[in-house]
C-alpha cells in the first residue's frame, strides 16, 4: 500500500533522498520529514512497519498540500515558528501542535483517497501529535522555573539591598515591606517585558533572516532514493 502513497508523491514532482548519516536515531520516523518543502527524507536501512512509513509518507506529503496552500509570507512564518519550537519558546511550540494536527487530518483523507486501510492510522498519528504535546510542557516546565528565578532573583536582589542602609538609600529601598514587595514585582515586570521583547526580536529577526536566505538541500547527508 505505500506505493500508492510514494506514487502520489512522484506525481507532485517530490523527490524522495534518504538519509544516510543519520541511522543512530532511536526514533526513525523522526527522519522522515519535508525539507525546505521542496524533498522528502527517509531513513536507510532502518526497518519500520509498512504501514507505519505508509502513514508517515502521507503525513508529510500533507505538510507539502499545506506549503502548496500558503502565501509565501505564511511560509516563511511558519518556517519561523518551526525555528523557535526547536529552541523550545512555548508559544512557537503551541502553535506547530495545531500544525502538526491538521497536517495528519490531511493525511487521513489522503489515505483515504488512496483506498489505504487505516488500521493503526490513529495511534501513529496520536503518537506522533503526543510528541509535540509533551514537547511543549516540557517547554513550560522550563519557562516556569525561568519565572520563578526571576522572581526569586529580584526578591533576593531587593531584601539584600534593603539590609544596606547606603545601598537602600542610594536606590531608593525605604520603607515598608508592603513598599519592598513592590519594588520587587517591578523589576520582576521589567525583565518578564525585556524578556519578551527580546523574544519578539528574535522572531522578528528570524524571519527577516530566512525569508531574504536561499536553502539547498544538503546533499553530503541525504541522497536521492533510487526509482
Amino acid at each position: 500500500m505505500i506505493s500508492k502513497i510514494i506514487d502520489r508523491i512522484k506525481k507532485e514532482g517530490i523527490p524522495i533522498m534518504e538519509v544516510t548519516e543519520l541511522e543512530n536515531e532511536r526514533r526513525p520516523e523522526f527522519l522522515y520529514a519535508l525539507v525546505n518543502n521542496s524533498y522528502i527524507t527517509v531513513p536507510r536501512n532502518i526497518a519500520i512497519l509498512e504501514k507505519d512509513e505508509t502513514f508517515i509518507l502521507s503525513h508529510e506529503l500533507a505538510h507539502y498540500y499545506q506549503y502548496k496552500r500558503r502565501s509565501q509570507y505564511k511560509s516563511h512564518l511558519m518556517s519561523t515558528i518551526r525555528r523557535l519550537a526547536g529552541k523550545g519558546h512555548i508559544l512557537p511550540k503551541l502553535l506547530l501542535v495545531g500544525h502538526e494536527m491538521d497536517a495528519w487530518v490531511k493525511a487521513y483523507h489522503i489515505c483515504k483517497e488512496e483506498n489505504i486501510l487505516m488500521e493503526g492510522f490513529i495511534q501513529r498519528a496520536a503518537l506522533s501529535v503526543w510528541t509535540y504535546i509533551w514537547s511543549m510542557f516540557h517547554s513550560m516546565i522550563q519557562y516556569i522555573k525561568y519565572v520563578g528565578t526571576i522572581y526569586f532573583g529580584a526578591f533576593f536582589l531587593v531584601r539584600f539591598i534593603s539590609n544596606h542602609p547606603t545601598y537602600s538609600v542610594d536606590f531608593g529601598i525605604v520603607g515598608s515591606s508592603a513598599q519592598t514587595m513592590e519594588t520587587v514585582w517591578s523589576i520582576f515586570y521589567i525583565m518578564i517585558i525585556n524578556h519578551w521583547m527580546l523574544l519578539l526580536f528574535r522572531f522578528t529577526w528570524n524571519y527577516l533572516r530566512f525569508s531574504s536566505t536561499p536553502h539547498t538541500p544538503p546533499q553530503l547527508w541525504a541522497k536521492r532514493r533510487k526509482e
